[in-house]
This record gives structure tokens, sequence and C-alpha cells, in this order.
């Protein structure tokens, strides 16, 4: 009810609309239009700009495992993180994880998961038995090696656990002062130019930092490539450091200790605990029927016997001598023919049966051998003048040369573990291009 402006009388302006029945549906009619506008509007957007504003796999109906528990505090929190390009240009500043002074965004974690995904597709090429399609989303796939996963979540943690080992390798390596040298830091600074000519002169992409978001993905920049590249060099250079220093440090239970550890490895080889197979380090002098007699074609007994007679002068001159493995050494320098070890002492380590010529191993692999044994072999070669330095069951070879590696691994876990990281899940936005039509 109002107020009539001239005599004050009351108006049901219901009547009013019910005896003015046109000016009501031309209202309606109105507002119709404006929603169907809007909807065409919105469906032109959704059209145009679909690759940029809608995940493509919403439009999908592969099937999959999506594990979601709602956890805020672990990669399980949510069942698929995978956004448009639009959200993921959107997110690529937020900070996904911190640690002290070091912060991930999400572009950068893009990076890190981009090559997790690679080093793990190189080091598994061809492995039907993790059942994972590179050519499928993989937030629809379970991964085989942890079922409470999808591959997504399995990358995206094992992309943040790498950059947490990176972090701290760097860490260790500014306390230790260990740096890059110039040439190093040279060849990081030149890749760049690299990618330009590569992929921006040739016309390919319009610029590096699209270079880098057909790599990882969209919101990605070329810094954030060489945040990743700058990281890893350090902590590969460090890391190559603190091998080299557990190496004095290994023990016999280090070396059983690895085997016990990557026993089904082993095995998967064929290399076994007491199995009788080993390797050996030995010296030899080679004199060469070339050398000796002068022929490379049309070789006699004869010939052999003149190459024979000249290695025995070797070794009587150094029976003559000190007769010790470092003379033995410095005749090798000066009277082997062998191109392959006469400068470093004629010495042969960690061979294995199958790698030399058949009368050298059947010298070297007599059971009875042992350290300081001497004797002349005849091969196709000529003679050989040998010396015995070591035998070691090839387990334990196998075990000692890892060791190290394996030692620094248990170090830098242990305190990657201790780590107090903070990490924001809600931050995290994935690219899967398998889910955008060509």
């Amino acid at each position: 009810m109002e107020l009539c402006p001239q005599c004050g009388a009351q108006v049901d302006k219901t009547e009013e609309m019910v005896t003015s029945p046109g000016k009501a549906v031309k209202r309606l009619k109105a507002a119709v239009s404006v929603v169907l506008v809007l909807v065409l509007l919105c469906s032109m957007v959704l059209v145009v700009f679909k690759d940029d504003l809608v995940p493509g796999h919403w439009f999908s109906s592969l099937p999959g495992s999506i594990p979601k528990d709602g956890n805020p505090d672990n990669i399980t929190g949510e069942g698929t993180y995978t956004a448009s390009r639009l959200g993921l240009k959107w997110k690529s500043d937020a900070v996904v994880a911190k640690y002290g002074d070091e912060v991930l965004t999400n572009s950068q974690l893009l990076v890190f998961c981009g090559e997790t995904k690679s080093n793990f597709s190189q080091t598994h090429y061809n492995d039907s038995s993790l059942n994972l399609n590179a050519d499928l989303p993989m937030d629809r796939q379970t991964c085989s090696l942890d079922e409470s996963l999808t591959w997504q979540q399995y990358f995206l943690q094992e992309a943040m656990n790498q950059w947490k080992l990176y972090v701290l390798l760097n860490q260790k390596a500014a306390a230790a002062g260990c740096k890059l040298t110039e040439e190093e830091q040279k060849s990081l600074d030149d890749r760049y130019n690299q990618y330009y000519e590569k992929y921006v002169e040739s016309g390919k992409y319009a610029s590096v930092d699209a270079v880098t978001e057909a790599f990882y993905g969209p919101g990605c920049t070329y810094a954030d490539y060489l945040h990743y590249a700058t990281l890893l060099a350090v902590a590969s250079k460090y890391y190559d450091q603190m091998i080299k220093e557990q190496e004095a440090l290994v023990t016999e239970e280090d070396i059983e200790g690895f085997y016990e550890d990557q026993i089904e490895l082993f095995e998967s080889y064929d290399i076994k605990k007491g199995d009788g197979d080993y390797v050996v380090d030995v010296r030899h002098i080679l004199i060469t029927v070339k050398a000796a007699a002068g022929k490379e074609e049309h070789i006699e007994e004869a010939d052999f016997e003149k190459t024979k007679e000249a290695a025995q002068k070797v070794l009587d001159e150094w029976l003559a001598g000190e007769a010790t493995e470092e003379s033995f050494a410095k005749m090798a320098e000066k009277h082997s023919f062998d191109p392959g070890s006469y400068n470093n002492g004629g010495l042969y380590t960690d061979v294995k049966k199958g790698q030399m010529v058949a009368e050298f191993e059947d010298w070297c692999f007599d059971a009875s051998r042992k350290y300081g044994d001497y004797g002349l072999v005849k091969s196709d070669y000529g003679y050989h003048i040998m010396y015995f330095v070591g035998t070691e069951e090839y387990w334990h070879f196998v075990s000692a040369a890892n060791a190290p590696a394996w030692r620094t691994d248990k170090i830098l876990e242990a305190e990657r573990s201790a780590m107090d990281v903070q990490i924001n899940y809600n931050n995290i936005r994935a690219w899967e291009a398998a889910y955008y039509a060509e």
C-alpha cells in the first residue's frame, strides 16, 4: 500500500499490477534477456578461454583412484591438485614450503616436479610393473609404489623432498665454504643463451619464459628453472665432497650393511656372498712380438721365443733389484708396450673374469694366487710379465664401492627428516598437460 501524492489516499499497487499486466511482463522479459545475455557471454568466455579457465579433466570420464582425507598437513589432503592455466598463474608466487629464509613457490615446485618425473622416467624406463601411463592424468592413477597416493601426489611429495635435500646440501656447502667455481657458474649462466638460441631464435617459442612454461607448466619462468638448477649444482658438488669424505670412514660393518640392505638388488644381478666370484688387482709388463722380433705378420714360434727371451731379461733385471711392487711399477713404465696400463705402473684393478685374454686370466684367477706372485704368461700379444697384487670377493668389491654413498645418504636422510619445514598444501596447484586437447 502507498499514499497518493495528490490526495493522500492509500493506493493498492497490487491492483495496479493486475490491471496493468503489460508492465510486469516487460520487466520480466528484460530480466530474462539480461540473464540470457550473461549466460551467453559466460558460454563464449568458457569456449574461447576454456584452456585457461577450466582443467580439461572436468570433461573426462577416465577411471582412477583419488584418495582424499582432508588433512591440511598431508599431501593426501586433496585428491587432485590440478588447476587451470589461469589458476596456476594466479598461484605461481604462492609459497608452498618454507625453511628458515628459504622458500619454495608453487611455480618453483612445478619445476622440481617436472625434473622428478623426468629422472623417474629415465631410471624406470620401460618398467611395466609400475603400471604408470605417462599419457594419462597422474591424479587418476593409483601409485603402485604407495597405494595410498595417486601418482600426482607421489611426484609432488618427492619433488618437495628433493627441494628439502637440495636446501640442506646448499646450507651445508655454505657452512663448509664449498662454492661453484667460475667455470661452473659460467656454465649455469650460459644456459639462458643456449635456450634462447635453440628455442627462441628458431621460432619455436616467443621467449625463454615460454620455453619454461612449455616444459614445466603455466606460470613457470626461466627464473624458476634457474633457482632449481643453481640449487642442484651446489648440492651435487657438496654431495660428491661428502662421499669422498666418507670413503676414509667406511668400515667392514658398513660394507656388510650395504650388502644386507640391498640384498635383493645384488641377487637380481646374480651376485651372492660366497659364490666364488671375485675380482683381482694385477700389474703386468707387456713385451710384444713386434717390439722383440720386429714383426707384425707371419709370426712364427721362433718370434715368440725371441719375445720370451726379451721378457725374461726384463724380469731378471727386476729380480736383481729390490723386487718390490713399487720397483715393478717403475719397470712397467719403462718397458711395457701396453697402452692401457704402462703409464700407471702396469696396474689393472678390479679385473673380473671375461675382461682379459684367457691366458692372462688363467694366471690371475688361479685359486692359489697370492700377493707378490710373479711369472711369465704367453698370449697372442706376446709375453706378459705378471705381478699379483690382490683379490677380493665380487660382492665385497661392489658393496665397498657403494658404501660411502650409502653412509652419506643415511646421514642426509636423518638430517632432512629433522628439518622443521613449513608446508602449505593449500597453495599447491599442479599441471597435467594430458588433460588438454590438442
